[in-house]
């Protein structure tokens, strides 16, 4: 089976864009990048407007820029965790996920509510399932402060004008006196609250359990999977789940896989020989410090802090690194 790359060189994909999706800058860093003469594309510089081939090797700051492919994570998330791609808010997705890929919310819950959130870097994945255009429904179950009556069941089912917009109709089952599940297809800010208000209630509990035919099943709070995407929206849409486990021991194994077939150590002349040739110094430097190579094995949140790098970029940058070096060993490149 195969998974989409994210970088379709045959799509003709400006060096701006590339710099923007691969190496988890905005577009005012891309630019100040260039000007800077900070980015080479083998061995020379390019203005933003050069059109990326598949043979390019990318650098930034002398470190190889690689290539990412898209990716697709379901995560249960608690009450309290902020849907937010900036960094600076505290409790943001981003640091409580820490996934080693710049990804974004799809379908996002505010910070009161819990559920079902889909983290990818796949924008036209995502469209997909946002679109109102498209029916995509999203499905909860709530809790109230007080009984369910006559005024609020009218008021699930009435449409709302929300930001000058009139949404659609809504889905509403009962569960007992005081919860019930709803199914939207637009999802619009605060819309199930704002409706429960006008009913003369108050939401308790929300909690998003599907999108799609993604399903929050039985993942735990603040759990978790990666997933392989294949197809377009709604009923077209099928999930097949790689492991049925957290993302940290994906993670991990990933590199364990490629860390068995390779010894690091200070005799192994082979691996010196690798560093000292195909590696830059920053690039040695990373690969030494994780590993106790001439000094001690350093933990990537402290190699974040020394190198001034986000910790998710140095667990990016750990597996572009083993499999070049993995690369070198299997063409015999010493």
């Amino acid at each position: 089976m195969k998974v989409k790359k994210n970088m379709n060189t045959s799509s003709k994909v400006h060096l701006a864009k590339y710099l923007k999706e691969c190496g988890n800058y905005t577009k005012s860093q891309v630019q100040d990048l260039i000007k800077q003469k900070r980015v080479l594309v083998n061995h020379h510089y390019y203005p933003l407007s050069y059109i990326v081939k598949e043979s390019d090797i990318i650098r930034v700051d002398g470190m190889v820029l690689s290539k990412v492919p898209y990716v697709y994570y379901l995560y249960h998330k608690p009450v309290g965790i902020v849907c937010t791609n900036n960094l600076n808010i505290k409790n943001n997705i981003i640091k409580q996920v820490n996934l080693p890929y710049r990804v974004f919310c799809v379908g996002r819950l505010d910070k009161e509510s819990s559920g079902l959130i889909i983290l990818t870097n796949d924008g036209v994945f995502a469209n997909d399932l946002i679109n109102t255009d498209k029916n995509v429904e999203k499905e909860y179950i709530v809790t109230l402060e007080k009984p369910i009556d006559q005024k609020l069941l009218e008021s699930l089912k009435t449409p709302i004008t929300i930001r000058n917009k009139i949404t659609k109709e809504t889905r509403v089952k009962i569960i007992n006196n005081y919860s019930f599940q709803i199914i939207l297809t637009d999802g619009k800010y605060h819309q199930i609250r704002r409706l429960v208000i006008r009913g003369e209630n108050k939401v308790k509990t929300l909690k998003r359990i599907r999108i799609g035919k993604y399903k929050l099943n039985g993942l735990k709070e603040n759990e978790i999977l990666k997933f392989i995407y294949k197809g377009s929206y709604n009923d077209s849409l099928q999930v097949e789940i790689c492991d049925d486990v957290v993302l940290e021991d994906t993670i991990r194994d990933e590199n364990v896989n490629i860390e068995e077939e390779i010894i690091f150590n200070e005799n192994n002349q082979e691996l010196h020989y690798i560093l000292d040739n195909y590696l830059n110094e920053n690039e040695r430097k990373i690969i030494k410090m994780l590993y106790g190579i001439d000094s001690k094995v350093y933990k990537q949140n402290e190699i974040s802090e020394i190198l001034n790098i986000p910790q998710y970029k140095v667990s990016r940058i750990k597996i572009s690194l083993l499999k070049r070096i993995k690369d070198c060993i299997n063409n015999q490149k010493f």
